[in-house]
């Protein structure tokens, strides 16, 4: 603003006061005036820049926590499930079923579905083996309520391969 005012005061004065006309004077203001205007515009190209590059890093800062969140809850929910199955295939029903539905809780937190998927696949053998074998599995004492809540959280249109209500009855049954 401050270089418009004074490019139009040097334009003014560039103008002969005298009853000739001097073109180069008027021709330096007007190149004054165009210069003080685009060196205006250089600025206020650079700031606006600078704005909207402190907008985008902040979106970006913000994407990039969210995503961190998801992973960690993600990352959790594969090592939950390994951990289930080793304790599974170490005969530990107890550490088994609350490690799936551990797992199945930190996938729904991080927005990862193939964790839930490949629990209840496993949740559902085990209720197929148990059932078969007149067994009832043994769950940690006052977790039921929790194991079920968290499959009735679950679609069960989108898991329709595994049968979450039998799952959810093995449970109930459970000791």
């Amino acid at each position: 603003m401050v270089s418009l005012v004074l490019s139009v005061i040097a334009n003014c004065r560039s103008l002969p006061r005298t009853a000739g006309l001097d073109y180069i004077g008027v021709i330096v203001g007007v190149l004054t005036l165009l210069v003080a205007l685009l060196v205006g515009w250089n600025i206020y190209t650079v700031v606006d820049f600078d704005k909207k590059t402190n907008s985008m890093e902040i979106k970006i800062r913000s994407v990039i926590e969210r995503m961190n969140k998801e992973m960690k809850h993600t990352v959790r929910a594969y090592t939950l499930f390994l951990s289930a199955g080793n304790g599974y295939s170490m005969g530990n029903t107890e550490i088994a079923i609350n490690n799936y539905i551990s797992a199945i809780e930190e996938s729904i937190k991080g927005n990862e579905r193939e964790p839930i998927n490949l629990s209840l696949h496993e949740l559902s053998d085990m209720c197929a083996y148990y059932s078969s074998r007149n067994i009832v599995p043994r769950i940690k004492k006052g977790e039921k309520a929790r194991y079920i809540s968290t499959l009735y959280r679950l679609n069960h249109d989108e898991y329709h391969s595994c049968d979450i209500d039998k799952i959810i009855a093995m449970i109930d049954s459970a000791g």
